[in-house]
């Protein structure tokens, strides 16, 4: 946003939404039923990072960084089962 003029800046926010709302939408359960979250307590950083890398797909990739390095600034056990379940869903696509 820094780099936008303050007119544009309100359309890119709509427009980055809209994005987030489609592939939320495009990777959503077709059955929706109680997620299996996993126990956190159990998930290892490394193991996330070497998952993700192995599934190979570049927004995986990206998605897992962010929740971890959010996790490594906020600490919440939400960061690392968002960053399991996109290497589950998303994967290589």
């Amino acid at each position: 946003m820094p780099y936008l003029a303050a007119e544009d800046s309100e359309a890119a926010a709509r427009y980055a939404f809209q994005t987030c709302a489609a592939m939320y939408a495009w990777f959503a359960v077709e059955d929706p039923k109680e997620p299996d979250l996993p126990q956190t307590e159990e998930l290892d950083l490394d193991d996330l990072k070497d998952r993700a890398v192995a599934a190979a797909g570049p927004h995986s990739i990206k998605f897992v960084e962010a929740c971890l390095r959010e996790h490594e600034l906020n600490p919440a056990p939400v960061y690392l089962a968002a960053a399991d379940d996109a290497i589950e869903r998303v994967g290589s696509d």
